[in-house]
């Protein structure tokens, strides 16, 4: 019977089958396994890649948590944690067309207390959305913030680079409008250079921010310097006005739309800069018998280092007044004209009680003109005995003219004679 006991190994099997099971029965009585879960367990995607390899980007749509359910001795419990399993996501797994990569668990933690455990997933994959990358090349504009000093603005912009490849989903392409790069010149006095983040806008003016919309730029930054000028106001002047108007009719005045203008430019651009005169062929009035109208760019007339600012138009509009004339006539007494130049031995008067003269002026100015402020004068130098006619030199206010030349007559007698006469005419008597 011993013999038969040591040597059959059936019965050594047997009982140590029969062991285990025993040990079992006693540790699930005093430990048994019990159902736990392990929520919102992180899931890794990895090889990604794969996506940008064939011009495609992906997003998760569900699935980047799981929770785990696994059945465990009850006494260690306490010590199981969400960092004890490593949940992957291979996207070398993945086929087009279908929206899921499946996920692979792995326990790496406390190995021992999950064994003879079941582990079960809430999930078995990940959802993913995929789209097809495009690329298009944009400029980079320049948008500055605030304002620079007073009696500074801003001259020109620059920013490097000047363009950057931009690749984006093509949904989110649809939607790109501009990439900006930003400087601060409020309150500048002087040039400024920044380095500015590109920010991504679509047509809204609202900004796309490129991790979640998964876009990328060759460049994410910019190197952008903005010119500060002096500026300087100065006045509008036309001068020059050329050509005489038709008979009856004269040039009074020159207005124009604009009346100063401000420039920036360097300090030693601006310092020999007092105005801005408008001349030219066109501003002529040969002939006009209407006011005449010219129109001139400002810009045309300024020096190249410096420049107009602050203005809608520099096209400024001038206005060459031609204005008709009328006519006063005076009759002056001939003793109120002066004599100049008279001879000591010779006596004077004329043969008129008074002339008419014909002044030609503007309406409201001939209103305002009266006898006292005209001078009338006759030359008496070298004039022989006898009646002479002689032309009357009429002075008027520069605002006036002579319509006609003034003649008279001018009875010019030798003294000696005039006595003669006299004494004879007594001896008469």
């Amino acid at each position: 019977m011993k013999k038969l006991l040591i040597n059959n190994w059936i019965l050594k099997l047997f009982a140590l089958l029969a062991a285990v099971v025993m040990w079992l029965v006693v540790v699930n009585d005093n430990d048994p396994q019990i159902p736990y879960s392990i929520n919102n367990v992180p899931v890794e995607i990895v090889n990604d890649q794969v996506f940008a390899e064939n011009d495609m980007v992906y997003w998760v749509t569900e699935g980047m948590t799981v929770n785990i359910r696994v059945n465990v001795r009850q006494t260690v419990i306490k010590y199981l944690k969400a960092s004890d399993f490593k949940l992957t996501a291979d996207c070398t797994n993945w086929h087009p067309g279908f929206p899921t990569i499946p996920i692979e668990v792995e326990v790496v933690n406390n190995k021992s207390n999950y064994q003879y455990s079941d582990i079960t997933l809430s999930s078995s994959f990940v959802k993913i959305q995929t789209e097809n990358l495009q690329t298009k090349t944009m400029d980079v504009e320049i948008q500055t913030i605030g304002e620079p000093a007073e009696g500074y603005t801003l001259g020109a912009l620059n920013c490097s680079p000047e363009q950057v490849e931009v690749k984006a989903p093509e949904s989110v392409m649809k939607l790109l409008k501009k990439v900006v790069a930003y400087v601060k010149i409020k309150d500048a006095m002087g040039d400024v250079q920044e380095v500015s983040e590109l920010v991504l806008y679509d047509g809204n003016n609202e900004a796309i921010m490129p991790e979640e919309s998964k876009v990328t730029m060759s460049e994410t930054e910019a190197t952008v310097s903005a010119e500060i000028l002096k500026t300087k106001t100065i006045p509008v002047v036309v001068t020059n006005i050329t050509g005489r108007p038709a008979n009856g009719f004269r040039f009074t005045e020159a207005n124009c739309s604009i009346s100063s203008i401000t420039i920036a430019g360097t300090k030693s651009a601006l310092s020999g800069i007092t105005g801005v005169i408008l001349d030219a062929p066109q501003l002529d009035v040969e002939g006009a018998a209407e006011n005449v109208y010219v129109d001139l760019n400002v810009e045309d007339f300024l020096p190249e280092t410096v420049r107009l600012i602050d203005m809608e138009s520099s096209v400024a509009q001038i206005e060459l007044v031609v204005e008709q004339l009328g006519e006063k006539r005076f009759s002056i007494p001939t003793p109120n004209i002066l004599i100049q130049n008279q001879a000591e031995d010779m006596e004077y008067g004329f043969a008129n009680d008074a002339i008419v003269v014909t002044v030609v002026g503007l309406t409201e100015d001939l209103q305002l003109l009266d006898e006292t402020q005209l001078m009338l004068t006759v030359n008496a130098d070298g004039l022989e005995p006898g009646d002479q006619v002689v032309t009357v030199e009429v002075t008027l206010p520069e605002t006036y003219e002579l319509k006609d030349a003034i003649q008279t007559t001018l009875e010019v007698r030798d003294i000696h004679d005039v006595q003669d006469e006299t004494e004879s005419e007594a001896e008469d008597e």
